[in-house]
């Protein structure tokens, strides 16, 4: 009996001072002689929240930071099964006791945390505590058919998906995105689809064209078009090469067409028997936007010029027409118009021939007047009297005609 208990002695002795494994543990050994403290651990296991009756096989390990303080071996007794642990410590509490598994393929995260507290224990093997087990799972995230993320989360990690953007383009996801983790690999795919926009030419407020095209394409800009009167002054606002992200609009500008040269019809127009005389004018070019004109006499007092361009002499002598246009072009042109006295300056008497007559006018005027005053008709050499110069110029004209 008593070699018995010797033995009993020399095995315990054995058993505290080789390092603890569980055998065939992934994660080594721990020994006993490094530290000062421990505390006992039973506990069993759910894997992503599903609860775990066969435990052989489960690979548990307890870690203060990245330090291995124990590793769990598989008991059983009576048909039930838990998992047996001692926890080792420098510190008799106050360490936060974190916990890994292994499957045999993965690490396998444990969410189960405990507060060191040396000859403590917690749990029995008939009430073993819970250890939450999660599984690694994979998400991936496919954007257009390439991989944008590939990483590890476990059952009930949130996702997070990101924020998609691309100017010109529509992001959807086109497979179910879940909030959370499940228990299983996933892949979360999404797609770009560029936009259209509408593109409006228009002119004077009506249509041009009008298309719907995609974002980035060319524009395609239609023929000038037209307006009476005007030229084409281009698109407002400047039409782009390409489509910008956004419905775009362009609107016809023109520029009146201005008189560039102004002629008239007869550029040496004669006089009706009546002292009138109707101007027709010529406007280059002929579309021309506004060819309306106006006319003014360089001697009202001698001829006027209706805004129509007739031309009414009230006395005898010459006038200068000028026709301007209205347009604000600064385009003007001329004509010179005279009305001639009906006889000769000799003709004293006026009976439509130049003789001794007109030379017994003038002494007759002279006789009556002085030859001082009045002066008129008599006048023939318009030197400012009547007198006998004026005599011998009707003899000269007599001699000459």
């Amino acid at each position: 009996m008593k070699q018995v208990k010797k033995l009993c002695c020399i095995v315990s002795l054995l058993l505290t001072t080789l390092p603890l494994a569980a055998q065939g543990s992934h994660w080594g050994s721990v020994n006993p002689h490094d530290y000062q403290y421990d505390m006992t651990l039973y506990a069993t296991i759910t894997i992503d929240g599903v609860a775990q009756t066969d435990l052989n096989g489960a690979d548990i390990a307890a870690f203060v930071g990245d330090e291995l303080r124990g590793v769990g071996r598989v008991e059983s007794k009576d048909g039930k099964s838990w998992i047996y642990m001692r926890v080792y410590s420098n510190s008799p509490s106050g360490e936060t006791v974190t916990f890994r598994a292994y499957n045999g393929v993965n690490e396998q995260h444990v969410e189960t945390t405990v507060a060191f507290q040396s000859m403590g224990q917690k749990g029995m093997p008939g009430t073993p505590f819970t250890l939450d087990v999660l599984n690694p799972y994979t998400l991936t995230i496919i954007i257009d058919g390439n991989v944008e993320t590939s990483k590890t989360l476990y059952m009930g990690d949130a996702i997070s998906l990101g924020t998609h953007k691309r100017r010109g383009y529509t992001f959807t996801w086109t497979t179910p995105t879940p909030a959370t983790m499940p228990a299983a690999d996933l892949t979360i795919e999404g797609r770009f689809t560029i936009n259209q926009y509408k593109v409006t030419f228009t002119a004077d407020g009506k249509v041009v064209t009008q298309a719907v095209q995609d974002y980035g394409t060319a524009i395609v800009v239609p023929a000038d078009p037209e307006k009476p009167g005007h030229t084409f002054a281009g698109w407002t606002p400047a039409v782009p090469a390409t489509l910008p992200d956004h419905d775009v609009s362009f609107e016809a500008q023109f520029q009146p067409i201005l008189v560039s040269q102004i002629t008239f019809t007869d550029e040496a127009p004669q006089l009706s028997d009546d002292g009138t005389v109707q101007l027709q004018v010529n406007i280059t070019p002929s579309d021309a936007l506004n060819q309306s004109v106006s006319f003014t006499s360089s001697d009202p007092a001698t001829a006027t010029v209706s805004p129509t361009g007739l031309v009414t002499f009230i006395g005898y002598g010459t006038v200068t027409i000028t026709v301007t246009a209205t347009d604000g072009s600064g385009i003007s042109h001329q004509v010179t118009i005279t009305r001639p006295l009906p006889f000769e300056a000799e003709d004293v008497n006026h009976d439509g021939s130049v003789d001794t007559q007109d030379v017994l006018a003038i002494y007759e005027f002279m006789q009556s007047y002085g030859g001082t005053s009045p002066i008129g008709i008599e006048d023939v050499n318009h030197d400012g009297s009547v007198d006998t110069q004026d005599v011998l110029s009707i003899y000269e004209y007599m001699q000459n005609h």
